[in-house]
């Protein structure tokens, strides 16, 4: 007997084979594996013809679509990664399986990213996380940064998936999604998991998401892997504005005992900021030149390379001056990176502040500017010698005063008012400026208080992660130079990427993290002595993740309880339609 799989019509079984793709008849689908010409075989689709994997893709059929490329008959060319977005329906899990056949099989091109992300939009977040939880596409950096484009209630039912919690309490977080170590083809780079969390607080529609306690666990596991070498920077510094101060206050008050000693630490600074300097500009010139708080630096350096070149203190004072408010400028950028909230919090709070205010007193400024001229119109040409003009006699002390007279330094006692519009105009500039437009700035100012302190937690951790995304890149090039990588200080440093966190129950309110990291080179984690490592975590952060788990297993029970629901409904339905049957062979349907 004629199998009829092997039926002698080739048209036929062509039809027959792409019908037991669309049906996934897996065994109808291997009789006629070897009796087709799969190479050549097309069926055609919305005006196109496709090739049978590409038709495997389309219709999600995993087992086809894996057996077809084990033969190696086909290239790139025959498969489309978008052929999968076209009839996705409710299979997510078997399209998310089919792509990552694709992802294993380099089969996904820097073409097929590109057009992915432009059509992100239009696809369903059901099946974005899907793939998403398989680690594909969110590690990929170019040519288009993914997760940049990814929703962020996408994101953060991701992070949430990731926590998984048993009967015990205990809890582990599985960071492999964000680092797998997928094969990617030539013009396909994959990002660190610094940079995925760089890439979330680069986009202002995505940095509440900091705030998860997925990312403030990596961001503090991490801060302690480079805190050494902050810390090293941050104590060499401390010891250079000491030295520095020092040395001014010496060479302006001409104590020569100790000015050559402060002179000689302060020259040993600038060596150190000198070769820091330069080291930061090689590693990275473009970011390095857009950044202002890198001119202020060498501008320090030029100014104190002036100091103490000097031999004679004449003329130094505004060099001292400027050389002591750049020194504190750094130092406060320096505190605003600290660990403990409320030194990050408060230089935040002194930073943007004073941008509120300078933004709106560049507007506000116009009144100001035309009280000034009224004023040196009125009182500064009236004629009198200049001695009784109360600072009027000049535009530039007009500007002075009357930027002083808005912060309510009136000095009426001494103002000669010489006829009513003069009075009136004081008036004014009293109604005006300082009780309006000052008032109007304190507001703004407490506004943007209110608001840092809303989301403390997300700039804190916005500042953390900008420090330590430069670090870890300064650290990465150095190590490529081989330089400065191994000392004391960075010995266990080999870019180690974190794979899974396991929370530590204790008695009362001490909880444990111990984490496990790779290097680079390495698919597990490593089970030695520095694979595994384990530190104390905030309580509250942990209380926060253990929320999320229960609530994530609250769903998925609910999900199963409906699945079974709808289970025992169709078995309920199919017995009392068999019991409608007269037949005495039929038997009602058994739950397993």
């Amino acid at each position: 007997m004629v199998d009829d799989c092997c039926y002698p019509d080739e048209s036929w079984r062509n039809k027959e084979f792409f019908l037991a793709i669309q049906n996934h008849d897996n065994r109808c689908f291997d009789r006629l594996f070897n009796h087709v010409d799969i190479q050549n075989v097309t069926q055609p689709i919305l005006n196109e013809n496709y090739s049978a994997p590409r038709f495997a893709l389309y219709c999600s059929n995993v087992y086809a679509l894996q057996k077809l490329l084990a033969t190696g008959l086909f290239q790139e060319t025959h498969i489309k990664l978008c052929d999968a977005l076209f009839n996705i329906n409710d299979k997510y899990s078997k399209t998310a399986d089919c792509i990552q056949v694709l992802a294993n099989l380099q089969k996904i091109s820097e073409e097929d990213v590109t057009a992915f992300v432009k059509a992100i939009e239009f696809v369903p977040e059901k099946f974005l996380l899907e793939l998403l939880k398989k680690g594909l596409f969110l590690p990929i950096k170019s040519p288009e940064f993914v997760v940049t484009k990814v929703r962020p209630t996408v994101l953060s039912e991701l992070f949430d998936s990731l926590i998984d919690m048993n009967e015990n309490r205990f809890m582990s977080i599985d960071y492999s999604t964000f680092d797998k170590k997928k094969a990617v083809k030539d013009g396909i780079t994959i990002a660190t998991q610094m940079e995925i969390i760089e890439a979330i607080a680069s986009r202002e529609t995505h940095q509440q998401l900091l705030a998860h306690p997925i990312i403030q666990l990596f961001l503090d596991l991490k801060w302690r892997e480079l805190s050494r070498l902050f810390y090293l920077n941050f104590c060499l510094y401390i010891f250079f504005v000491c030295s520095c101060v020092s040395y001014i206050l010496c060479k302006l008050h001409e104590y020569e005992i100790w000015t050559g000693f402060f002179c000689a630490l302060t020259a040993f600074g600038m060596i150190y900021l000198i070769v820091r300097e330069c080291l930061h500009l090689g590693i990275d010139y473009k970011q390095y030149l857009r950044d202002l708080r890198n001119y202020m630096a060498w501008i320090m350096i030029i100014l104190l390379i002036v100091l103490v070149l000097s031999k004679h203190s004449d003329n130094l004072n505004w060099k001292c001056s400027l050389t002591i408010l750049l020194l504190l400028t750094e130092l406060l950028q320096m505190f605003a990176y600290l660990p403990t909230l409320p030194w990050a919090l408060h230089i935040h709070m002194f930073w943007m502040v004073m941008k509120s205010f300078m933004k709106n007193f560049l507007f506000y400024s116009l009144f100001v500017g035309a009280f000034g001229l009224c004023f040196y119109i009125m009182i500064g040409l009236n004629g009198e010698p200049k001695e009784n003009l109360n600072g009027f006699n000049s535009t530039v002390n007009v500007v002075l005063k009357t930027t002083a007279m808005m912060i309510g330094e009136l000095d009426t006692s001494s103002m000669k008012f010489n006829d009513p519009f003069t009075i009136a105009l004081f008036l004014g500039l009293i109604f005006v400026v300082t009780i309006v437009l000052y008032n109007l700035i304190n507001g703004s100012a407490i506004h943007d208080i209110l608001e840092i302190q809303k989301g403390a937690k997300i700039n804190v951790s916005l500042q953390r992660t900008k420090l330590l995304a430069a670090m870890e890149h300064r650290l990465r090039i150095r190590q490529k130079w081989n330089f400065l990588t191994n000392n004391f200080i960075l010995q266990n440093y080999k870019h180690r990427t974190l794979h899974k966190v396991s929370i530590l129950w204790h008695a009362g309110k001490v909880c444990f993290a111990r984490a496990k990291w790779c290097t680079s080179d390495e698919e597990t984690p490593n089970n030695g002595a520095d694979g595994s490592e384990r530190s104390s975590v905030d309580y509250d952060m942990i209380k926060c993740l253990e929320a999320i788990a229960i609530k994530s297993q609250n769903i998925m029970d609910e999900q199963n309880q409906h699945r079974n629901e709808m289970k025992m409904m169709i078995i309920e339905r199919v017995n009392k339609f068999l019991d409608t049957i007269p037949s005495s062979r039929t038997e009602p349907c058994k739950t397993n």
